[in-house]
């Protein structure tokens, strides 16, 4: 979830950083708009973000392997029945 909070000074600004880091909420960015300054929080750091999604490409890529592997094997059984069956 995400959570944006406005702030007008520096000390505002790291009161607030203080008080969302203590109750679990990251940093995400900083925002100087026009309407503001805004701080963006979210539940989940950005390398646990990027860990979780490192962590799901690499399941998928072992599966594409282990997928791969499987066919090469079921290949090579098939070319050796086909030997068999040319040299009989």
């Amino acid at each position: 979830m995400i959570y944006k909070r406005s702030y007008q000074s520096e000390t505002d600004k790291e009161k607030i950083i203080k008080e969302m880091h203590t109750e679990g909420k990251f940093l995400r960015e900083i925002q100087q708009l026009i309407d503001g300054k805004f701080l963006v929080f979210e539940d989940v750091s950005a390398d646990d973000l990027r860990l979780n999604t490192l962590e799901s490409q690499n399941a998928l890529y072992k599966a594409q392997i282990q997928a791969n592997s499987d066919r090469t094997d079921f290949h090579e059984d098939l070319i050796a029945d086909l030997a068999m069956r040319v040299y009989e």
